[in-house]
C-alpha cells in the first residue's frame, strides 16, 4: 500500500467518527447531557476493557530486547518530565496545563501501532505488541499524573496516589498483565467480550469527542493548539527517531517507535479531561487537529525513513 493512500485509509475513518459525532451534536440527536455520560462509558468502562484484552494478548513471554524497551519507556518519561516542567513555568490556568502535557506528552500508540505496521510488515509484529504493552500504561500513568496534578483542587499527594492506583486505565492495564503473566484461561465468552468491548471504544470515544468539538472556541486556543501540534507531530519524534537511529534501531523496531513518538494524541485524552476536570474543549481540538494534521506529518516521516532504507 503506498504511503498517502496508508495515512488517508488509516486517519479519515478517525475524522469521520468525529463527523458524525459533530452532526447528531447539531441535529440535537444525543442531549449534552448524553454526550457526557458517553464519556463518562468510555473512560470507566470500554478503555479498562481494551487496555485488559490488548495486554492480556500480548506476548511477554517472547524474549523482551531490553535496549528496545528502556529507548522507548525512557524517551516517554523524558518527554512528559521535559513538558511538565516547561508548562509549569507557562501562566496558563490548571485545567489547561493538565491537558496540554497530555496533549503533547500522549500518543495514539494503540490505535494506530498495529493498522500502520501490519500494513508495512504484515502480522509478524511481536516487537510492536511488546513495545505497546509497556508503553501504553506508562501513557496512562503519566496521563493521570498531570490531570490530577492540575485538578484545580489543593494537591495531597497521598490522595493522589490513591487517585492513581484506581485509576479505571491503571487498573485495565494492570490486570491484564497479571493475568497475562500468570497465563490465565480466559473463558472464550469473556475473552469474546472484551474482544467486542474494545472494538467499540475507539468509534464511540470519537462520536463523544466530535458531539463535544467547538469550532467557535479553536479561535481562542489557536496558538496553543499551533505549539501543541508542533511538538508532537514534528518536535518530538524529529528528537526521539533521530537518536533511535543513531542508537542502531532498524525497520519493525524503528518504525514502532516512530509510531510511539509521532503519532497524534490519543483519543482518550479528552474523556480523561472530562473526568479530571481539565478543560475539555481544549484537549478535544488537541486530539482533533493532532489526528487530522497526522495524515499529512505520517505521510511526510514514514517517506523519508522508507527513501533512506530506515523502515
Amino acid at each position: 500500500m503506498g504511503t498517502f493512500s496508508l495515512s488517508i485509509n488509516i486517519i479519515v475513518p478517525l475524522c469521520l467518527f468525529c463527523c458524525i459525532g459533530y452532526f447528531t451534536r447539531q441535529r440535537h440527536l444525543i442531549s449534552e447531557e448524553g454526550y457526557s455520560q458517553l464519556n463518562k462509558l468510555v473512560f470507566r468502562i470500554l478503555l479498562p476493557s481494551g487496555l485488559l484484552y490488548s495486554t492480556f494478548h500480548s506476548n511477554f513471554r517472547q524474549g523482551f530486547p531490553i535496549k528496545y524497551g528502556l529507548f522507548g519507556a525512557l524517551g516517554v518519561l523524558a518527554v512528559f518530565l521535559i513538558t511538565f516542567i516547561v508548562i509549569a513555568c507557562t501562566h496558563y490556568p490548571n485545567e489547561k496545563k493538565g491537558v496540554i502535557i497530555q496533549g503533547i506528552s500522549r500518543s495514539n500508540f494503540v490505535l494506530l501501532g498495529f493498522p500502520i505496521i501490519q500494513s508495512v510488515y504484515g502480522p509478524h509484529i511481536g516487537a510492536t505488541a511488546i513495545l505497546i504493552s509497556f508503553v501504553v500504561p506508562l501513557f496512562n500513568l503519566l496521563s493521570v499524573i498531570a490531570l490530577e496534578f492540575y485538578s484545580g483542587e489543593k494537591v495531597d499527594y497521598l490522595h493522589m496516589i490513591w487517585n492513581i492506583c484506581r485509576n479505571p486505565l491503571i487498573l485495565g492495564s494492570l490486570a491484564g498483565m497479571v493475568l497475562n503473566l500468570v497465563n490465565f484461561p480466559m473463558p472464550y465468552i469473556f475473552d469474546k467480550t472484551l474482544s467486542l468491548l474494545n472494538d467499540a471504544t475507539t468509534p464511540l470515544a470519537l462520536i463523544a469527542l466530535g458531539g463535544t468539538f467547538q469550532f467557535k472556541a479553536v479561535k481562542i486556543n489557536l496558538m496553543t493548539l499551533i505549539s501543541v501540534n508542533f511538538c508532537r507531530l514534528v518536535l518530538i519524534p524529529f528528537v526521539f527517531v533521530g537518536l533511535a537511529i543513531i542508537m542502531g534501531f532498524r525497520y519493525i523496531e524503528l518504525m514502532s517507535l516512530f509510531i510511539a513518538f509521532g503519532s497524534p494524541t490519543a483519543v482518550s485524552s479528552d474523556s480523561m479531561a472530562q473526568e479530571m476536570n481539565g478543560d475539555v474543549e481544549l484537549a478535544g481540538q488537541i486530539v482533533f487537529s493532532t489526528t487530522f494534521l497526522s495524515v499529512f506529518s505520517l505521510f511526510i516521516w514514514i517517506s523519508l525513513m522508507k527513501a533512506y532504507h530506515l523502515i
